[in-house]
């Protein structure tokens, strides 16, 4: 996790305006009660005094609990924030002087209306959207599949971020469950697995052991794997940390391909899964990983290909137009933990930030399916942004 300084202290100072001159409005008002103003002071006090003291954790070194903590009073802070200034901004209409009463006293309502169906939906976005999986069942068609793989179904999760759920394995063993049942013939993990440290998985790995399929676990690193997020004393610390995460995957009885790959063999048809390390595209913070000419030297051979790699920049920058890959799965995308499905139509944020955010993407021949994750990071809450398992067929055109 990474905490944003200059966001911080921004937010910081507009909430720092808007509670003193919503402090000012209640103490000049005849309508509101005295005990109104104070709970607005009991309530803004602690919280301001709490995303000050934000900026003087070390957050590169904290412990994942404090981290943890950290994560939870963000997503309350900035939930007051955006209750306070939607209901402001909807309560200021009834000032305007040319309004009759009853239409002051409606704005007002719908002020406080709008207020309380906007606590209730981070509420829930909170409490029961993160936990509520979906499998989502994609056909994906091919002209040059392999006849023996006509049929071949994978099922493909992402972004599982083990460290926000502390030792709660209660999720993260529904889901697993929830992809065993599906019977896939390969399970592709596209990475992201901790948020900061190995140890954050530990309480997790009798559960990831369950996951199995005919064809094995398949997983690659993604960018919160590399350890980026933490503050090493040593090189050689850090590098111990990542042996110990593949280690982790191995005991799993997943198989890491890091700028690798394997084939898969049915009758006498064979495809390549190849695993590229974390592409950083527009990311400042982590560095590039995936070297496409390692992880597959021969990329335009005739043989059919499915690549993992975790951000899905990497498939227009590096994929499309370049070589002849066939299938790419990412993830990273989270679809920032916010999506509207309005009319059949999905819409997030994340379109800001990517152009392939999230679901199935086609460029002539070559096809990607972004998946939007299982877990949370940042913040914990997903506004609609229902925590994801994809199961794909591959069929024979």
């Amino acid at each position: 996790m990474k905490i944003f300084f200059v966001p911080l202290i921004v937010a910081l100072l507009v909430i720092i305006a808007i509670d003193w001159f919503i402090y000012r409005k209640l103490k000049k008002s005849q309508r509101w009660k005295k005990g109104w103003r104070r709970a607005h002071v009991a309530t803004a006090l602690p919280l301001t005094a709490g995303m000050a003291s934000l900026v003087f954790i070390p957050h590169d070194s904290a412990s994942n609990d404090v981290l943890r903590w950290v994560m939870w009073f963000l997503f309350i802070f900035y939930g007051f924030i955006t209750v306070k200034v939607v209901a402001l901004l909807i309560y200021s209409l009834s000032w305007v002087k040319s309004l009759p009463e009853k239409g002051k006293k409606f704005v007002r309502f719908a002020a406080i209306a709008s207020a309380v169906i906007l606590a209730v939906i981070l509420i829930f976005s909170m409490a029961v959207t993160p936990y509520r999986y979906e499998v989502n069942r994609v056909t994906l068609t091919f002209e040059n599949l392999p006849k023996a793989f006509d049929g071949y179904t994978i099922a493909h999760f992402s972004d599982s971020h083990v460290g926000t759920y502390g030792s709660d394995t209660a999720f993260v063993s529904r889901y697993v469950n929830a992809i065993n049942e599906l019977k896939p013939d390969l399970i592709c993990f596209t990475g992201d697995l901790v948020n900061r440290r190995t140890s954050e998985a530990e309480p997790f790995n009798d559960i990831f052991k369950r996951l199995h399929a005919t064809d094995g676990v398949i997983s690659i690193l993604g960018n919160h794997d590399y350890d980026d997020y933490s503050a090493w004393e040593t090189a050689a610390e850090k590098e111990a940390d990542q042996q110990a995460l593949r280690r982790l995957e191995d005991i799993y009885g997943w198989t890491l391909i890091d700028n690798s790959h394997i084939f898969i063999t049915h009758d006498n048809d064979s495809i390549a899964v190849i695993g590229m390390g974390n592409y950083a595209g527009s990311s400042k913070h982590n560095p590039t990983y995936g070297k496409l000419e390692v992880s597959y030297p021969n990329v335009n051979d005739s043989c059919f290909k499915i690549l993992l790699q975790h951000n899905p920049e990497a498939w227009r920058a590096q994929i499309t137009g370049k070589t002849n890959i066939d299938l790419t799965l990412s993830g990273h995308t989270h679809a920032m933990q916010i999506m509207f499905n309005i009319f059949g139509h999905k819409l997030s944020p994340a379109r800001f930030k990517f152009k392939e955010w999230g679901g199935h993407y086609t460029e002539g021949k070559q096809q990607l399916y972004v998946n939007i994750g299982m877990g949370m990071v940042g913040v914990p809450m997903r506004i609609g942004a229902t925590p994801e398992i994809t199961l794909i067929t591959l069929k024979r055109k």
